[in-house]
């Protein structure tokens, strides 16, 4: 078994998501969230590690990113520092899917 290498906990969610990669304008959907990362679903576009893509969760919040991975249409994301506050709440106001449990 492959031991976790993430320092903050993950919570699942299904959230479409406003971002931006190389100044165009795409939707996707966040399919997990951490206060250091997230996985986002990109339908249709090509996306490489180290690409940079902002994310707009809200009117009055973006959030740039950096690609780490990426295994067909998900892109594992980091951010430059840990989301705390209120900025991890405006993830945390969408849609979440339940832990089973």
């Amino acid at each position: 078994m492959v031991p976790e290498r993430r320092q903050y906990p993950r919570t699942d969610v299904a959230v479409e998501i406003d971002c931006r990669l190389d100044g165009v304008g795409l939707r996707g959907k966040l399919t997990n969230v951490s206060q250091d990362g997230c996985c986002l679903e990109i339908s249709g576009e090509t996306v490489e590690p180290g690409d940079r893509i902002v994310l707009a969760p809200s009117k009055l919040l973006v959030l740039p990113a950096t690609v780490v991975w990426t295994e067909g249409e998900l892109a594992g994301l980091t951010f430059p520092s840990p989301m705390v506050g209120a900025m991890l709440d405006q993830f945390f106001n969408y849609q979440t899917i339940p832990n089973p449990g």
